[in-house]
C-alpha cells in the first residue's frame, strides 16, 4: 500500500526506497503509468489532428483532389479495360470472320476441284472411248489392205489399254485426231505410225529417233509380209477357182444333203469331187466358204433339172429357195423349239415360224423341215 501511494506521487524518486523489491515494483508501476499517459496524449493529439483535418479547407481541398484523382484513375483504368475488351472482341470477330471466309474459300476450291476432276474424268473416259473406236476401225482398215501394225487383235488391245492408262485426255485426243477423229468414216492409216511411236516412247522409254528407226524396220518387215501374203492369196485364188460345173454340183449337193445329216459338208465335198473330178479336190471348208458367198450376194446356180422345171412352167418365185444359210437354219431350229406343235394351230404355227426366218416363206420352212426329218430317218434306218 505504501508503495502504491508512493507511485502516485509524480515527484517520487525510486532511489529513495530501501528495499530492492519495492524499487522494482515502483519502477514497473511508473512505466505502466507513463504508457497510460502516453496513450492518452496520443489519443488527444489524434483527436486534434482529426478535427483539424476535418475542418481545414486546405486539407479538404487536398482530400477532394485526391478523391477526384482516384476516380479519374479508376475511370481511366475502366475505360482502358473496356477498350481492351472491345479490341479483343473485335479481334476475335475478325479472326472468326477470316476463318469463315477461309473455310468457305477452301470449300469452294474443293467444290471447283471436284467439278474439274469430274469434268476431266468424263473427258478422259470419252477420249478413251473415241480412241478405242477409231484405233479399231483403223486397224481393221489396215488389215483389209494388208498394212496391219499389230500381229494380233490381242496385241493391239494390250497396247491400246496401256496408252489409255498412261496418257492424259489431251494426249489421247491428239492421237485420236491423228487417226482422223472419233467420228470419221475414213480413218488415216498414217496415224498408226504416230500411235506406235508414242507407244515406244511411253512404254519402252525410247527416244524419238530410236522409235522412228524401230518403226521403219517394222514397216519394212510388214511390207515384205504383205507382198508374200498377196502372192499366196493370188496363187490360192487362181488355184481354187470354181467352175460353173462345180458351182452347179454344189447347188445339187446342198439340196441333196440337207442340214442335220452327219458330216454333211464332207459328203458335199466328196460329191463335187466325184462328179467334176477337179485337179485339186475340194475340201469342206472351201465348200462352206463358197456356199456362204453365194448365199450372201443372193446368187444361185440353177441345175439343169431346175431350168427344165422353169421351162415347163414350174418355176419357183424365190430363186434362193434351195439354198439355206447357216443363219437361216439356226433361225429355223430356234423357231421350231420356240413354237412346239402343241402350242398352236398348224397353219398359224408355220406362219409364225416363217416370220422368224429371214427370206423364207411358210412353204419353204415346211419343205426344209421335211427334208431334215427325212434325212434323220434315213440315218436311223442305216444304223
Amino acid at each position: 500500500m505504501h508503495a502504491a501511494k508512493l507511485t502516485n506521487n509524480e515527484n517520487f524518486d525510486a532511489d529513495n526506497v530501501d528495499s530492492r523489491y519495492e524499487k522494482r515494483f515502483i519502477q514497473k508501476e511508473i512505466e505502466k503509468k507513463a504508457k497510460s499517459l502516453k496513450r492518452e496524449e496520443m489519443a488527444r493529439i489524434n483527436t486534434l489532428v482529426e478535427r483539424a483535418m476535418a475542418n481545414d479547407p486546405r486539407l479538404l481541398r487536398e482530400k477532394h483532389r485526391q478523391q477526384q484523382e482516384k476516380e479519374r484513375i479508376a475511370n481511366e483504368r475502366k475505360e482502358k479495360e473496356e477498350a481492351e475488351k472491345r479490341a479483343k472482341q473485335e479481334q476475335q470477330e475478325r479472326i472468326a470472320k477470316e476463318n469463315a471466309q477461309r473455310e468457305q474459300q477452301e470449300k469452294d476450291r474443293k467444290a471447283a476441284a471436284k467439278v474439274h476432276y469430274e469434268k476431266e474424268k468424263k473427258r478422259l473416259r470419252k477420249a478413251r472411248q473415241g480412241f478405242r473406236k477409231i484405233i479399231l476401225a483403223t486397224h481393221e482398215k489396215a488389215n483389209a489392205v494388208m498394212e496391219g501394225r499389230w500381229e494380233s487383235m490381242e496385241d493391239m488391245n494390250d497396247d491400246v489399254e496401256f496408252l489409255c492408262q498412261n496418257l492424259d485426255a489431251p494426249q489421247i485426243e491428239e492421237l485420236t485426231t491423228t487417226l482422223g477423229g472419233p467420228n470419221t468414216d475414213e480413218p488415216k492409216l498414217d496415224g498408226l505410225l504416230l500411235v506406235q511411236e508414242k507407244l515406244l516412247l511411253v512404254k519402252e522409254g525410247k527416244s524419238q529417233e530410236e522409235a522412228q528407226a524401230q518403226l521403219k524396220k517394222q514397216r519394212a518387215r510388214q511390207e515384205e509380209n504383205r507382198r508374200v501374203e498377196e502372192a499366196k492369196a493370188a496363187a490360192k485364188k487362181k488355184k481354187n477357182k470354181w467352175t460353173k460345173e462345180e458351182l452347179s454340183c454344189l447347188a445339187k449337193a446342198v439340196k441333196k444333203y440337207p442340214p442335220g445329216g452327219a458330216n454333211r459338208w464332207d459328203t458335199i465335198a466328196l460329191f463335187i469331187n466325184n462328179q467334176c473330178k477337179p485337179e485339186t479336190p475340194k475340201i469342206k471348208e472351201e465348200c462352206i466358204e463358197k456356199y456362204n458367198q453365194v448365199a450372201k450376194i443372193g446368187i444361185t446356180t440353177k441345175t439343169s433339172d431346175e431350168k427344165k422345171d422353169e421351162e415347163d412352167g414350174n418355176n419357183n418365185n424365190n430363186t434362193n429357195s434351195s439354198l439355206w444359210t447357216e443363219l437361216q437354219l439356226k433361225q429355223l431350229q430356234d423357231a421350231l423349239s420356240k413354237y412346239p406343235a402343241s402350242s398352236m394351230d398348224k397353219n398359224e404355227r408355220w406362219a409364225t415360224i416363217a416370220k422368224e426366218v429371214e427370206g423364207k416363206t411358210k412353204k419353204e420352212c415346211v419343205e426344209q423341215f421335211k427334208k431334215i426329218r427325212e434325212a434323220l430317218k434315213q440315218q436311223q434306218n442305216k444304223k
